[in-house]
């Protein structure tokens, strides 16, 4: 965003503090797992080739209670 937009003094270190924040945010979450069971740290090391699948039936929402219910 920097080389390509032309932004004040101010949004420039706006930019920056916001790509700083997502960092920190993402190695605090390193280790967290994901729905898979992996953490983003275990993702990294899997094999290229091998893929984890999530099962459909554990993403979906569960049916909402109607008003009639």
């Amino acid at each position: 965003m920097l080389e390509f937009v032309q932004l004040t003094e101010e949004e420039k270190l706006l930019v920056t503090e916001g790509v700083e924040l997502h960092q920190t945010l993402i190695e605090q979450l390193a280790h967290t797992p994901t729905p898979t069971g992996l953490t983003p740290r275990e993702m990294e090391t899997v094999p290229i080739g091998e893929t984890t699948v999530i099962p459909v039936k554990t993403v979906r929402r569960k049916a909402r209670k109607t008003h009639s219910e």
